[in-house]
């Protein structure tokens, strides 16, 4: 059986002061980087990233700077559920 995972990484940061979750820093890794070497070790086959304004070009880089697939939620005012 294949797994795959969806990362919802399209938050506007509100609560951190409008800086982007996905790509702070934990010791010498992003979140984001953190997360997929998770997935990746649980065998996880496919990945793709859910990315939105206001972050949305700095997330998709990183992201496809590791392999992943990205598509954009353009309604991330609708919350997670639109994701």
């Amino acid at each position: 059986m294949s797994k795959a995972c969806v990362l919802l990484a399209a938050g506007q940061g509100e609560r951190m002061g409008q800086r982007c979750k996905a790509l702070l820093t934990l010791g010498s890794k992003t979140f984001l980087e953190t997360i997929v070497s998770t997935c990746r070790a649980a065998a996880v086959r496919e990945i793709v990233v859910v990315v939105a304004q206001p972050h949305a070009l700095e997330t998709r880089a990183v992201a496809e700077s590791l392999g992943l697939d990205c598509t954009h939620n353009a309604q991330p005012e609708m919350g997670m559920s639109s994701s």
